[in-house]
């Protein structure tokens, strides 16, 4: 348990990610990355669903 770890780990990322890091943006831009990317995964998957449906 090094409680250095965390304030330096910042630091060596860079100062823009740094930033981002300690303001919490870069947490919230990647949840919604990850939440969209999941979002257009399920639209695709119940698009598809329904065009095959649909076609029979």
């Amino acid at each position: 348990m090094a409680p250095t770890v965390r304030s330096s780990s910042p630091a060596r990322r860079g100062p823009l990610l740094g930033a981002l890091h300690e303001h919490g943006t870069l947490d919230f831009v990647m949840l919604f990355s990850c939440f969209g990317i999941n979002t257009q995964l399920l639209f695709f998957s119940f698009s598809f669903f329904f065009l095959c449906e649909w076609s029979h």
